[in-house]
């Protein structure tokens, strides 16, 4: 003998489900049941917010790293990379300094080295002679460089020969040399400078 099925329809429980004491024990447990799932999620969502806050700090504290390697470095004023060749590209403001980078492969002490900064060939930067340059009395400087240029004395016993043009002008703009002359084997160092012209509006 077959029996006829019927699909019976789940529906939500109404007030005239309940007496008035079950429906107060319903409404009790549905609250509890929400309590319940608060209680639950509230460490999560404030696990997840600490661990965001304490993501963007760590993000600002190696910015700010970052920015004080860059300060200490000296590159502040401007940028420095390399193209495909190895050579040096400095990039700077129009009236910032500008340091150009030269540092022995050997990192031997260069206080009794020599060493010649040249600008497009010719052009006399700076020169360096166990002690003896440009800015204590030595003669020969390019006219367009005097009083501007000058070296790092205490790094030179790191092998580091860099310089650093003061208040740069558009017209320092080139291809400069760092040249160990004497040493063997001889070490050339290639230094492109590029100075961004500074653009002042004025209102009228």
């Amino acid at each position: 003998m077959l029996f006829p099925l019927y699909h019976v329809k789940a529906h939500e429980p109404t007030e005239s489900d309940f007496t008035t004491r079950e429906m107060g024990s319903y409404k009790e447990h549905l609250n509890a049941t929400s309590t319940f799932s608060t209680l639950l999620t509230s460490p999560v969502t404030l696990f997840l917010s600490n661990l965001s806050n304490m993501l963007q700090l760590k993000a600002l504290e190696l910015l700010f790293s970052w920015f004080c390697l860059l300060t200490v470095s000296g590159i502040t004023p401007g940028h420095m990379d390399t193209n495909g060749s190895g050579d040096v590209r400095v990039v700077v403001k129009e009236g910032s300094d500008a340091i150009l980078p030269c540092s022995l492969s050997t990192k031997e002490n260069a206080e009794e080295k020599l060493f010649d900064w040249k600008k497009d060939g010719p052009k006399e930067i700076f020169f360096y002679d166990a002690g003896i340059h440009y800015n204590n009395g030595r003669p020969g400087q390019d006219q367009q460089f005097k009083g501007r240029v000058s070296h790092f004395q205490d790094e030179l016993k790191y092998g580091i020969a860099s310089i650093i043009i003061r208040n740069t002008k558009v017209t320092d703009r080139g291809d400069y040399t760092c040249d160990f002359q004497l040493l063997q084997p001889r070490q050339i160092f290639n230094i492109q400078l590029l100075v961004d012209m500074q653009v002042v509006l004025f209102l009228l």
